[in-house]
């Protein structure tokens, strides 16, 4: 089942900037895990559901990683837009991750905020397509949103359009398994970054709300931020703005289908 469709998925904003991509990583800790996590030497990288290439852009800046991408958004193309202007040299597929069917693996097979959005068996098979598509060896990278804890009463309260548009269930260790069950080896999986938060969906027809409840957010995450810098740091189920899976897919690299 899809919790959402392909008019959701559009990208008015222009290209991420150096300057952007930069920000991101020092912001998004789960972005620093996962450069930390992969070797630095040539890679190729699929990402599904790629567009608009801006997680893509932090977590790959100047590392010697070439990126591919599959997305069926009417504004994919943002992705080569955003990759090119950072130096970057992106394949884009269009399409459905469903009926895309690329005749190749890859070294890293990565998703970002996609699998959320999926429920029972559509949801098993976007997760063996993460398999199917990563070379033996190879290293996956999953990473969702965090709408549990309080952070699922904020989004409840003040986002709600949008958490209904995500499968909560998925935003937990278990999850994995699936992989875990078919060989393996995890090197992260966790709650990750310390509390912050976002999102007033709900309040956007009351122009003053909607700013009223992102000021709100905003102060919340900076005593957040306060709290983190005298040694008292928000995070794990109930706080951590995200979860992120990293694990190594059985077998070796070597000989593997390119």
């Amino acid at each position: 089942m899809r919790l959402t469709d392909q008019e959701r998925w559009r990208y008015r904003e222009p290209p991420l900037a150096r300057a952007g991509a930069e920000a991101i990583q020092r912001r998004e800790e789960w972005v620093r895990v996962i450069r930390k996590a992969l070797p630095e030497e040539p890679l190729d990288v699929l990402e599904l559901g790629c567009a608009p290439g801006t997680l893509s852009a932090a977590v790959m800046l100047d590392r010697p990683w070439t990126p591919f991408g599959i997305d069926y958004s009417p504004d994919a193309d943002r992705y080569v837009e955003t990759l090119r202007g950072l130096g970057m040299t992106p394949t884009l597929w269009k399409g459905d991750l469903f009926e895309t069917r690329l005749e190749r693996t890859f070294d890293v097979v990565c998703s970002f905020g996609l699998i959320e959005h999926f429920r029972g068996g559509t949801l098993d098979s976007l997760l063996a397509l993460h398999d199917d598509y990563l070379k033996p060896g190879g290293h996956l990278v999953i990473a969702v949103p965090n709408f549990t804890g309080f952070q699922y009463f904020w989004h409840y309260l003040f986002d709600r359009p949008d958490l209904d548009n995500h499968n909560v269930d998925v935003m937990q260790p278990a999850t994995f398994r699936w992989f875990e069950e078919r060989g393996y080896r995890t090197l992260y999986r966790d709650y990750c970054g310390r509390m912050r938060l976002w999102g007033n969906s709900g309040w956007t027809f009351n122009r003053f709300t909607g700013k009223a409840v992102a000021a709100l957010a905003k102060g919340i995450s900076a005593v957040a931020g306060g709290l983190a810098r005298i040694g008292l740091k928000l995070r794990g189920r109930s706080w951590s703005p995200y979860f992120l899976y990293i694990a190594r897919k059985p077998g070796s690299t070597r000989n593997a289908a390119a």
